[in-house]
């Protein structure tokens, strides 16, 4: 205390401002850092919630006519997206009908029971009065992984 009482006016003006300076830049920081954690996790739903949109409208003919090679086929495309672990469709009734599981990731992938919320996103098309189609998908796509490739 004795430090301070021994400073001059500007230098007291100085050492506040300089304070209050930091604590506002700080409090920005913070505040930046939570926005783009937010925006991020919407843009990681909005895009695998896409992802599980276009997977169930190409797979339609394929649950239509009982192939589930063809099936396959349309899942092993999510081998393009880097992030997407493992996916699965699932009949009306709630059997898988397919699964993709990335090489060396997830090998011990068992398809959950279909469920209408949780961390695996889950799409639902219906193709006709009688039949549906429920697409789950799991992403493995993390904040630092985002970072990392900037």
């Amino acid at each position: 205390m004795s430090a301070l009482r021994d400073m001059s006016v500007g230098r007291k003006l100085t050492a506040i401002i300089l304070s209050i300076t930091t604590v506002s830049l700080l409090l920005a920081c913070g505040v930046m850092v939570s926005y783009d954690l937010i925006m991020y996790r919407r843009s990681m739903v909005t895009d695998v919630s896409t992802l599980a949109d276009m997977v169930a409208d190409n797979s339609t003919a394929a649950l239509t006519f009982h192939d589930e090679q063809a099936a396959k086929d349309v899942l092993r495309s999510l081998r393009t997206q880097p992030h997407i672990t493992a996916a699965c469709l699932y009949t009306q009734d709630g059997k898988v009908f397919a699964t993709f599981v990335r090489d060396g990731k997830d090998s011990a992938f068992s398809p959950p029971p279909p469920r209408p919320s949780g961390s695996i996103l889950r799409t639902v098309v219906c193709f006709s009065s009688v039949q549906c189609v429920s697409v789950r998908t799991r992403s493995a796509r993390s904040m630092w992984n985002r970072i990392s490739r900037k």
